[in-house]
């Protein structure tokens, strides 16, 4: 989600959460731990700084430009992100009807 609106300080949350575990920035909790009673904290560079430079942003800026320059495809490209909608849009349908979907 974003907001221009909010005066907030800067965060960036990552919440991961499974059947076997979950990761919170940087605290982790797994029933592969065992006597584990509160998450593991990781120590890290977490992205919620102002500080950008350890985020991939320029050498996703300098792929983009290279695949414009020089005809190059992108790993992520168009019909990447196509295929992931088909695939939510499968999802939204198949939980509405009750019945499985097939995609191609």
């Amino acid at each position: 989600s974003s907001s221009l609106e909010c005066k907030t300080p800067y965060k960036f949350n990552i919440h991961l959460l499974g059947e076997k575990g979950a990761i919170m920035d940087n605290k982790l909790y797994s029933h592969l731990l065992p006597g584990q009673t509160d998450y593991a904290v990781i120590p890290t560079i977490l992205p919620d700084s102002g500080d950008v430079s350890h985020h991939p942003f320029r050498m996703e800026v300098d792929e983009f430009v290279q695949a414009i320059l020089y005809g190059k495809a992108t790993r992520c490209d168009f019909f990447d992100g196509y295929k992931t909608m088909d695939v939510c849009f499968a999802i939204d349908e198949s939980i509405a009807s009750g019945r499985g979907i097939m995609i191609s």
